[in-house]
C-alpha cells in the first residue's frame, strides 16, 4: 500500500508499519549453479504467537487478495531478475537502501550461535550487511 511504510530488513524479511509481512530464504543448490527461493507472505491473517511484531498485507490494503497478489509478484520478480542480469547488482543496492529499515542505527544480528551488536552501516556491492560492530 503507497500510504505504508514499507521497509525491507535484512536479510530478507519485508516490515509494513515496522511489522513482518513476509520473509525469503536462499538455498543454494547443484554446488552453486542455482538457488531455490523460498517466500512466504502473509496476506489474508498473520501469526500471533511470534517474537516480533508481524502484519498481514490485507490489513493495510483491504482489496488485495492472494488470486490477485501472485500474478503481480511472479512479473515483478522476472522483471527483477531480468535487470540484475542485465545492470549488475548496483541499481538493486540502490532500490534495496531506498527501503532498508534500521539503516544507520544499532541492531543485533545472530551468526552462529552468537549475537553481534552494532551500527548497520550499509551493505556493500555483493548484498553483505556492513556493520560497525561493537
Amino acid at each position: 500500500p503507497e500510504e505504508a511504510e514499507v521497509r525491507l530488513k535484512w536479510p530478507n524479511d519485508l516490515l509494513v508499519e515496522g511489522a513482518k509481512a513476509s520473509g525469503i530464504l536462499l538455498e543454494g543448490l547443484g554446488g552453486g549453479t542455482a538457488i531455490a527461493i523460498g517466500l512466504g507472505v502473509n496476506i489474508a491473517a498473520h501469526p500471533d504467537d511470534t517474537p516480533y511484531p508481524a502484519t498481514h498485507l490485507a490489513a493495510h490494503a483491504p482489496t488485495l487478495d492472494r488470486a490477485g497478489f501472485f500474478p503481480v509478484l511472479a512479473e515483478r520478480l522476472t522483471e527483477t531478475i531480468a535487470r540484475l542480469e542485465s545492470d549488475g547488482f548496483a541499481p538493486l543496492r540502490r532500490r534495496w537502501l531506498d527501503r532498508a529499515a534500521h539503516l544507520g542505527r544499532r541492531i543485533s544480528v545472530r551468526r552462529d550461535q552468537r549475537i553481534i551488536e552494532g551500527l548497520f552501516r550499509d551493505i556493500d556491492d555483493d548484498g553483505r550487511l556492513l556493520l560497525d560492530a561493537d
